[in-house]
């Protein structure tokens, strides 16, 4: 008996030496401060009372809300479509003033990024674009060269914040960009993606989810990315 109640005694103590550490972590990550820090744009677009719904650039009439997937080739921004390219300026011109623009990017080219900020400041409607893409080092790299731009957290980041969130540990992963945008490129939206809605919403930031084929009243979330 004296040497299973030595174990029992044993396993509880490490057992609550790691809830000890687990509670110090959560506590400590809930402790910190949401981000004050928004863009202009940002602020424009958390003004909405109802959830946004991103549309592709093609629908009739052109959205207010418009999605564009963008790809560098050939020297040039090109719109992705199933059967064709489109140049993306003139996908840009095609829509209204008023509208407001996701453009998610995808860079193989080391001149990609140099064209695209060339082409955003030339026709001056960068401040009017949510710039994402699936590569964290994409928007890293485009951030460092235009700190003043409004840009989507990347899929790395998200799936790290679903392996924290397993844990309860998610606070401790602060979200820098200045949307916390779910990619659902891999994965289904289900229940499990609540907590990290709740937590971009603790740390001040807008969640855009997608794509999808409807939006979800189950979802708190700023924003819907519809498929195209």
């Amino acid at each position: 008996m004296g040497y299973f109640a030595r174990l029992f005694t044993l396993l509880f103590s490490i057992l609550f030496s790691l809830f000890l550490v687990w509670f110090g972590l959560k506590s400590y990550g809930e402790s910190l401060p949401a981000s004050e820090f928004e863009t202009e744009l940002v602020k424009k677009l958390r003004s909405h009372e109802k959830p946004i719904v991103w549309q592709s650039w093609q629908s009739t009439p052109p959205p207010q809300f418009a999605h564009i997937n963008a790809h560098f080739s050939k020297n040039l921004w090109l719109t992705r479509l199933e059967k064709d390219s489109l140049p993306l300026d003139n996908a840009l011109k095609n829509l209204p003033s008023t509208s407001y623009i996701l453009l998610h990017i995808d860079v193989k080219s080391p001149q990609a990024l140099p064209a695209l900020r060339s082409k955003m400041k030339e026709m001056n409607i960068w401040s009017r674009i949510v710039f994402c893409s699936r590569s964290d080092g994409i928007l890293k790299d485009l951030r460092a060269l235009e700190p003043e731009w409004t840009f989507c957290s990347g899929e790395i980041f998200m799936t790290r914040m679903l392996g924290l969130s397993s844990l309860g540990l998610q606070s401790l992963n602060r979200i820098s960009a200045d949307i916390f945008f779910i990619h659902l490129n891999q994965l289904k939206l289900k229940r499990d993606l609540l907590p990290l809605i709740k937590e971009a919403q603790r740390q001040n930031r807008l969640t855009f989810v997608g794509p999808v084929p409807q939006t979800s009243s189950t979802y708190p979330v700023d924003a819907w990315v519809i498929k195209n």
